[in-house]
């Protein structure tokens, strides 16, 4: 990913998503932009992700709902990198920008790291997998980019990986 400013951060958030934006001082330190696939941070109260992430040559930021309480499972799988942990994965939803009354939702890995996961820079549960690194990125990167289509056009019940 393309290292970013703290203003191309906060532009690449819609001027509803402003109300609950919240940009920590310290977000852009010690970031290693060139192994992310996308910058995500959560909110200090816990209720909200925050993920920037390039889509159709534009920066699209997104205000992830985490749903409160404890994870869904033991174990459980996230939806973007299939990372399997076994404290669980998040559940997550995410207003659509199409249609404001309707809610996409998905299972997230908890800190939103997913590119350091699929890079075994993380711990998670191996369940084996024979694929390279490399097609790990890449298997993140289409799941990310589907995820944001159906945000950005208001189609909820897709499958995203």
């Amino acid at each position: 990913m393309q290292s970013l400013t703290k203003e191309q951060i906060e532009n690449s958030f819609s001027d509803s998503d402003h109300r609950v934006l919240h940009l920590p001082s310290d977000l852009l330190e010690d970031v290693d932009f060139a192994e992310l696939d996308y910058f995500g941070w959560k909110d200090p109260s816990g209720h909200f992700g925050y993920v920037v992430v390039e889509h159709d040559g534009a920066l699209q930021g997104l205000v992830f709902r985490m749903h409160p309480g404890e994870p869904t499972a033991s174990t459980g799988m996230c939806n973007l990198c299939l990372s399997v942990h076994n404290h669980g994965t998040k559940a997550i939803s995410i207003q659509s920008r199409t249609k404001p009354n309707q809610s996409i939702g998905i299972h997230v890995c908890r800190e939103l790291n997913c590119s350091h996961m699929v890079r075994g820079k993380m711990p998670g549960i191996l369940m084996g997998e024979t694929i390279s690194v490399g097609k790990k990125i890449e298997r993140l990167q289409v799941n990310l980019s589907r995820f944001v289509g159906r945000v950005l056009e208001g189609r909820p019940g897709e499958s995203v990986s």
